[in-house]
């Protein structure tokens, strides 16, 4: 595109010159120039002259009335020698070959030249050649950020809150994810076209003085998923009852201070999805029920290989159990700490002189006063029988009158790989 002349988004602080009564005939007439000076460039009387650069037709009510208004006035003008249209590259093409005009073969690239100077790749620059592979961080997020984005939309097209104001502000939260996940598709974004050689490619690092392109990047694309979450959480929520949260604190805080939490499992897609559901959280000693039916849902915990960061709650442990949902439907659970802690360990805290070790992350104690159980409770007690029933562990539920006071659990002792200078583990309450 002939810039900048013509990039009407840009304004005059750019040179952009927006068409009005007293410049057309000026800017109509310089566009057929650049359009006779590129002919000489061509085989066939048909010169193509692309339109647009990085983000425009942002504001395409300005592009696309412009753009008409230089078009009707050239065409008003035979003498000037030139007729416009809009074309797409398949209708340029028809065109080419209805001129019948003789054409080359490239035979050569022009990528990576040789001493004769012909080169062996068709790449237009040598530093796109790494654009499939670069910036994998980047790349990561992105992926990942488009997953609750599409749930988000669904649920919001679906579920959609009553009050205008909730709408808007969901509205507002969904449109600034888009807007950011599209700005990380661009060439220069999520491929890197001019990006360093430490991100996997060649070219110029997009560090322009105290502006980190490429941070930036990940912050937008990263805040994509943040957005999607928060309207997931308030229309799921709307729609159970229940207040949700995204914040995997928050719910591995509640899990410490030994109360339950409830988790919504959304199927964004139109078809029927049977998956296993994995959850972070801070102590092994958990059970899954259905919230609506109150039954137990069979369960694993796995201890995790990574590294924490050593705040509490330590999310040393993998929550899995299986689900069946219905297309564009959700299911709520329960996820509830149980009484016995008697085979949980793991953990990778590093403790002071230890290059190695374990330690036990237990909820707090005592998680209530003796008192009568609630019927939440009830089901509590019954879920955390019939899980103990299930692995061997206790006998069935029998019926309580009152809820006992708890007791700290005992201490644990767990084979530990310790190198010989670390000194032995120890377990403590969190």
């Amino acid at each position: 595109m002939p810039l900048p002349t013509y990039a009407f988004e840009w304004g005059s602080a750019k040179k952009a010159e927006v068409p009005n009564d007293s410049n057309i005939e000026a800017l109509s007439k310089g566009l057929a120039d650049i359009a006779h000076q590129r002919a000489a460039w061509y085989r066939s009387p048909n010169v193509l002259i692309p339109w647009g650069c990085d983000y425009q037709f942002q504001n395409a009510d300005l592009v696309y009335k412009s753009t008409d208004w230089l078009i009707d006035t050239i065409n008003a003008h035979p003498e000037w020698g030139v007729h416009v249209q809009y074309a797409t590259a398949s209708e340029y093409l028809d065109a080419i070959q209805k001129a019948d005009v003789p054409l080359p073969v490239k035979e050569r690239g022009t990528g990576h030249l040789d001493s004769n100077g012909e080169g062996d790749t068709f790449f237009p620059f040598n530093s796109w050649s790494g654009y499939f592979t670069s910036r994998p961080k980047l790349k990561t997020i992105s992926q990942r950020s488009h997953g609750p984005l599409h749930a988000a939309e669904g649920a919001f097209a679906l579920r959609r809150p009553e009050q205008a104001e909730e709408q808007q502000r969901l509205w507002d939260l969904l449109e600034t994810a888009r807007r950011n996940a599209g700005v990380v598709q661009h060439h220069d974004a999520i491929t890197g076209t001019p990006c360093s050689s430490q991100e996997g490619c060649a070219g110029v690092d997009q560090v322009m003085g105290a502006h980190n392109v490429l941070g930036v990047y990940e912050d937008m694309v990263t805040q994509t998923a943040t957005n999607a979450n928060l309207v997931l959480a308030a229309t799921l929520g709307d729609a159970t009852g229940v207040e949700l949260t995204p914040s995997i604190e928050e719910w591995g805080n509640t899990l410490m201070d030994q109360k339950p939490i409830t988790v919504v499992v959304y199927n964004s897609l139109a078809i029927e999805r049977t998956e296993i559901v994995s959850l972070q959280v801070p102590i092994c000693n958990v059970g899954v029920a259905d919230a609506a039916s109150g039954d137990a849902v069979i369960s694993q915990v796995t201890a995790q290989f990574s590294i924490n960061d050593g705040v509490a709650p330590y999310y040393d442990f993998d929550l899995h159990f299986e689900t069946t949902l219905a297309p564009l439907s959700y299911k709520t659970f329960t996820v509830t700490p149980l009484d016995s802690t008697a085979h949980c360990g793991g953990g990778d805290m590093v403790r002071a002189g230890a290059t190695a070790s374990f330690s036990q992350h237990v909820p707090h104690w005592p998680p209530a006063a003796e008192r009568p159980p609630s019927a939440t409770e009830r089901m509590i007690d019954e879920l955390v029988a019939e899980q103990q029933a299930m692995t061997g562990l206790a006998p069935p539920p029998m019926a309580a009158t009152a809820r006992p006071k708890p007791s700290p659990p005992p201490p644990v002792v767990m084979e530990n790989d310790v190198r010989a200078t670390a000194p032995s583990p120890t377990f403590s309450k969190v």
